[in-house]
This record gives structure tokens, sequence and C-alpha cells, in this order.
């Protein structure tokens, strides 16, 4: 099933919305201070937030999650979708400093610098979150959840960024990711990678991953999308020990 299609830019993520069974499945929140401006959002294109069924949540950062508790608070009933491994990550309330890992190199360290200088409130925190017995948690490499939701694909284990990383690829080569990939800050040296990982060979492992799979269109929570083709090109360019630590 692959009917109406949204995205909603906010201040740094994008969200994504594609019709599934009896409403619609969301890709990832925003900041908490995004929440308002997703609701006028909804709004102005007429969907009632009652018919969000289910919000995937690509990984547990402030960025993605930020807004997670507003959302469950005001619709109780949306059914998150998650990788097991986010569990105790989202309980936590901040981004996870405790795998390592680091920036892509030395200019987008100092970008991330002043972001910090420019916004002190920037902390990489969020309200703590537990999963709820009705929520799908994703433990698998590979899970099809087209029963449960009516969208036919597969949702991936896509660490590299973050250990609980997991993406959408649908049978139609539409790849929703998160922060497996991005289309932002390229010309700093990023070549669509997310400026920060965990561990970026793993990342790339991830790459090829979803590419054997048959991703053909990346819809990434940072930038326009792109075609998956550019993936392959730029598996390698980065590696772990040019990482600039961040924590």
């Amino acid at each position: 099933m692959h009917g109406r299609e949204l995205s909603l830019k906010q201040e740094q993520t994008t969200t994504y919305l594609m019709e599934c069974r009896e409403g619609y499945l969301q890709v990832d929140t925003g900041y908490a201070q995004d929440y308002i401006a997703y609701r006028q959002f909804l709004e102005k294109q007429g969907i009632p937030l009652m018919s969000i069924r289910f919000l995937l949540l690509t990984h547990h950062h402030d960025d993605h999650a930020g807004y997670l508790n507003e959302l469950t608070r005001d619709h109780p009933e949306v059914r998150i979708i998650a990788h097991a491994r986010a569990e105790k990550l989202l309980k936590q309330g901040e981004n996870n400093k405790r795998n390592g890992g680091g920036l892509l190199n030395r200019r987008i360290y100092l970008l991330f610098r002043l972001k910090q200088m420019l916004t002190p409130d920037w902390d990489l925190t969020f309200e703590p979150f537990e999963l709820r017995d009705r929520d799908i948690l994703v433990e698998e490499p590979v899970r099809e959840l087209s029963a449960e939701t009516g969208i036919e694909g597969l949702f991936l284990h896509t660490p590299g960024h973050s250990s609980d990383s997991i993406s959408l690829l649908r049978y139609d080569g539409a790849l929703f990711c998160g922060d497996l990939a991005a289309n932002f800050l390229n010309w700093a040296g990023a070549h669509h990678a997310t400026l920060f990982n965990e561990d970026v060979e793993r990342l790339y492992d991830s790459w090829r991953r979803v590419l054997e799979f048959g991703a053909r269109r990346v819809y990434p929570a940072h930038g326009a999308p792109f075609d998956a083709a550019v993936l392959r090109e730029e598996i390698g360019y980065h590696r772990n020990e040019d990482l600039v630590t961040f924590f």
C-alpha cells in the first residue's frame, strides 16, 4: 500500500508520513519544540492526529524522539515501532554517549561547537520515554510488518550511526532511514554520511545491506531525498580512526 505521502521539514529533522492501513505511518518526530508546528501541519493537511496509527522511531536521539511524549499523551493509541535496543536508551532521556564514535571531520566538529555556542540549551537530552505493551519492538535483523501496518516492505536493523538504528525499506525501493544516511553538509565533507557516527565502518556495512535488499531512493531525516546509487559510490570514504571525538 503506497498512497498519499507527505514530508514536514522541522528545525533539523524531516518527518515523513505515508498512508497505511486505516491511517498513516509516520517516520520520526523532531525536537520537542517542533510539536506545535507538527500539529499545525497535520491540521493544514486535513489529517486528524488520531489517524497516525504507527510511528517508526528510527533511533532514540533528541531530534528524532523529541516530542514523543507529547504525541503519545495526545494520542495514546499510536503504536511505536522501534528496535529493541531503543527501549533502554529512550528511558535514559539523552543521546547515548557510551558507544564511542565521533564527528566525521574537523570542519564538522567546529560547526557543531558553533551550534552549541549559538543554542546553549541544545544538550542532546529529551524527556525520557518508556515503551508500552502496545508498541512493536523489532529484535530481528529483518522483519516484515505488512500484516500489521499494510506497508509492503521490510524493517531492517541498520546500525552505525547508533546501535538502535532501524530503517523501513519498502518493496518499491524507497528507503526511510533516519540517520543511516543524510544529504546535509556534503560541502563540509559529509559525503552522505550523518555527521556523528558511533561506528562508521558498521554504517557502511548497513549501506551495503540496504543496497543488497534493493534500496533505490533514500529518504533521510536530514536533507533532500537522493538516489541510493550514491551510497555505493561513497562507501569507505570515512574511517573510524579519522572521527573527531565530540563527547
